[in-house]
């Protein structure tokens, strides 16, 4: 569906609506009103305007599809939490670090799921994730894993910060298992990790 933008006035309102995936616009940034036969005449002189169209995945639709299917079929675990630090959505992978499928995970919080010293050492790293540009790293362990986990914060069009992005590997024990790597499907949860200093 095309959608046409009504009123653009500034070359940042075309930024974000070309972020949102609408590719028209009418307004004054492309030109004030004239009547008809100077309208003619400056098209003649100066071009129709039109910009590039966004390639077909630059749509909101599409994107939405797009991410979905990665968290469907991603190798690792990955979750988007909330501010308040809420399991939004998780795909399998990571939830199964809880004993959890990813549709009993979302809506959690993470102190649902964690004992308090793992809580603490989470609620830091997201902390220090909300105030980097750069993805912070954690490792932590369980009986028989040991997990990387890798915390983003994630901004929205006005830049500003609307939760966290989290991925998860399960690192292998030995160069065997890189070929053969165990499945982040173990119904362990994640009880009495520590922080690898």
């Amino acid at each position: 569906m095309n959608v046409v933008a009504e009123g653009v006035e500034t070359t940042a309102e075309e930024s974000v609506l070309r972020k949102l995936g609408c590719q028209l616009g009418q307004g004054w940034l492309y030109g004030k009103p004239s009547p008809a036969a100077s309208a003619e005449r400056q098209l003649a002189l100066s071009g129709s305007g039109c910009v590039t169209a966004l390639p077909a995945g630059a749509s909101p639709y599409q994107q939405l599809h797009q991410l979905q299917t990665l968290y469907d079929h991603a190798p690792v675990g990955i979750c988007f939490a909330d501010l308040d630090f809420y399991h939004v959505v998780a795909n399998d992978l990571f939830a199964s670090i809880h004993g959890m499928t990813g549709a009993e995970l979302a809506g959690k919080h993470i102190s649902d799921v964690m004992d308090e010293t793992t809580l603490e050492t989470v609620k830091r790293t997201l902390w220090a994730a909300a105030s980097s540009d750069e993805p912070v790293s954690q490792l932590y362990f369980t009986e028989d894993r040991r997990l990387q986990v890798f915390v983003a914060r994630v901004l929205d069009l006005s830049k500003d910060i609307i939760g966290f992005s989290v991925v998860v590997v399960d690192l292998p024990d030995s160069l065997d298992e890189i070929q053969h790597p165990k499945s982040l499907t173990s119904p362990k949860r994640l009880r009495g990790v520590q922080k690898d200093d």
